[in-house]
Order: structure tokens, then C-alpha cells, then sequence
């Protein structure tokens, strides 16, 4: 349902949430949304006239949701049997963010089509793959439509050359065990940090370097991003999801690095806890809360924040 796919072309239909596809309309028509780890749910989607079926095997921005094995081997089992495309979108999850190579290792899963980009190029060069096992309804298609695939700036010898060597060296140096570590500890760190504050955190939930928490209003995410952001931290909170905040760590981040990030989040939650006394009392009185989830709202009170915590910062200075 909040499933998240690009904001290009074809892309953008399949994107779950209608606030990224309501501006671009008309968009391709026939796309269907069901809810996530539901087997049931895509059962009764699927017709004869069913495609494909595209998915992400961790949601990112609909705010960290890992799918469940049986599911996605469910899902394999009904694309063969009705002879449907089965497509998984490892954009955020490839290239070792998951503790795997590919996160569909992690079931033992083998897509029909694979999507993956931005870290194959390792922050260095744009550059994005298609990978697509060897059926005849895939391999005839792309042997008649060699330039199926348009791109902007991926592509060239220099981005494939650049992927080659980004591949390499995170194989060459277990980069995905590393991820699988460190994201343990962060993942173990934050569970702790939501059983202290259970008024504040609803859940911790995540694989490898890809972890989210989810407070229990929406106005908390953009908060706790302000907080850490003073505590020298960038952290994004969920597009599909402002309540889920996503920390997912450069997966060659050193040991120290990762506890350093553990420190921060942890003088954020002490920090946010100052202004939660109104805030969450505030969020109980009806229209409030709607008020609090508004960007609009938010950016201003922020601001006005700042201004006081600069104005007694200098007052303290004198």
C-alpha cells in the first residue's frame, strides 16, 4: 500500500502513496495496491490479466518493513503458477545493505527482474542496473528492445566501469557481513533505547544497516530529526511514513562510527524529552494533533525554537 518505486515514468504509477501521484495524472493505468505481507490480500488481486508483481524486500519509505520469508516465497510460488512476472526492487536494499549481497538472499527468493541503483555506483558516479533471469518472454523482449531502458546519466562505460569496481571492493572487503554486524548493534542499541521510553517509541524494526523507529505520533519523526540534526547527525524520516525515522548507516562505517551514532541518538531522545511534556499532552486535545503533523506547522515552531535557543546562547555568552 505505501510502496515506494521512483518518481519517473512507469515508476510513478507503482508508487503506493497517492500524494506523489496525484500531481501527475493521468499516469498508467491498471496498477493495483495491496497490503504489505499480506498473501491473501494479493491472492484475490491477482487476475488473468495480472502482469507482474513488484516489490520492495524491505519498504524504506514506507518506513522500514521487512517481508516475511514465507511471504516471498509464497509469492514465487503463485507468479510460477499463473506465469507472472515476479519483480523485486533492491534499490535501497542491494549491494550489501541487508547483511546479503541482494536482500532476497535472505530468503533464498530468485526475482524474474531485479532492480537496483544509486549505491552500485558508490556515491561516486549515477548508475543503475536491470538484472533478469534467462526466460524467453525476458530475454526475447530485450533481445527486440535492446534500448528498453532509458537513462539519464547511467549507462556509460565509465559508470559500469565505476559499478565493477564499487562491486568489488565491497565483496572484496565483506562489507555485507559488516552491515549485518553493525546493524545488529544499532538495531540492538535502539530496541534498548525504546524500552526506556515506551511512551515515545512504539517499535524498532529493520535488517543489516537498513533500521527504523516508529514514535507514536507522526510529529515526533521531523523532531527527532531536528534533534539529531543539532547533535550532528542527518537523519531522514520516512516519505510514506513521518512517524518512522530511518537510520541506515553507511554499511562501511567503522565500529566507532556506529557507537558514535548510538551516543547521538541517545542525547536526541534526552533533548526531544523537554519539549515532549507539552507536546504530548497537547496531541490528546482534538484538532491538535493534526496540527502538530503539519510540515507546515512544524517548520515554523522549529524555527521559532532556534531563535529562542539563540537568543539565551548569546544572552549566555554576555
Amino acid at each position: 500500500m505505501k510502496a515506494y518505486h521512483g518518481h519517473t515514468g512507469f515508476a510513478l504509477s507503482a508508487n503506493g502513496k497517492e500524494h506523489y501521484r496525484k500531481y501527475c495524472e493521468p499516469l498508467m493505468p491498471q496498477f493495483s495496491f495491496v497490503t504489505f505481507n499480506d498473501m491473501e490480500a494479493i491472492r484475490r488481486a491477482v487476475t488473468d490479466n495480472t502482469a507482474a508483481i513488484i516489490i520492495e524486500p524491505v519498504q524504506g519509505e514506507a518506513g522500514i518493513f521487512v517481508a516475511k520469508e514465507e511471504y516471498l516465497r509464497g509469492l514465487r510460488h503463485l507468479c510460477d503458477e499463473k506465469n507472472i512476472i515476479l519483480i523485486f526492487d533492491e534499490v535501497q536494499t542491494g549491494c550489501g545493505r541487508t547483511g546479503k549481497f541482494f536482500a532476497c538472499e535472505h530468503s533464498g527468493v530468485i526475482p524474474d527482474i531485479l532492480a537496483m541503483a544509486k549505491s552500485i555506483g558508490g556515491g561516486i558516479f549515477p548508475n543503475g542496473a536491470v538484472l533478469y533471469r534467462d526466460r524467453a518472454i525476458l530475454t526475447d523482449f530485450v533481445g527486440c528492445n535492446p534500448q528498453f531502458h532509458p537513462t539519464y546519466t547511467g549507462g556509460s562505460d565509465l559508470g559500469c566501469l565505476i559499478s565493477l569496481k564499487v562491486i568489488d571492493y565491497i565483496m572484496d572487503n565483506n562489507l555485507p557481513e559488516r552491515a549485518a554486524c553493525n546493524g545488529r548493534k544499532l538495531k540492538d542499541a535502539l530496541e534498548k533505547l525504546r524500552l526506556e521510553n515506551p511512551k515515545i517509541i512504539r517499535e524498532v524494526r529493520g535488517i543489516g544497516m537498513m533500521v527504523g523507529i516508529e514514535y507514536i505520533h507522526e510529529f515526533l519523526g521531523p523532531m527527532m530529526s531536528d534533534a539529531l540534526a543539532k547533535n550532528g547527525i542527518f537523519a531522514a524520516y520516512s516519505g510514506n511514513a513521518p512517524q518512522v525515522m530511518r537510520f541506515m548507516l553507511p554499511i562501511a562505517a567503522a565500529d566507532e562510527d556506529v557507537d558514535e551514532v548510538i551516543r547521538a541518538i541517545g542525547r536526541s531522545v534526552e533533548s526531544m524529552k523537554m519539549l515532549l511534556p507539552i507536546a504530548l499532552p497537547a496531541a490528546k486535545i482534538p484538532g491538535v494533533l493534526k496540527l502538530l503533523n503539519s510540515e507546515r506547522v512544524q517548520t515554523v515552531v522549529f524555527n521559532w525554537i532556534r531563535s529562542l535557543e539563540d537568543f539565551f546562547s548569546r544572552f549566555n555568552r554576555k
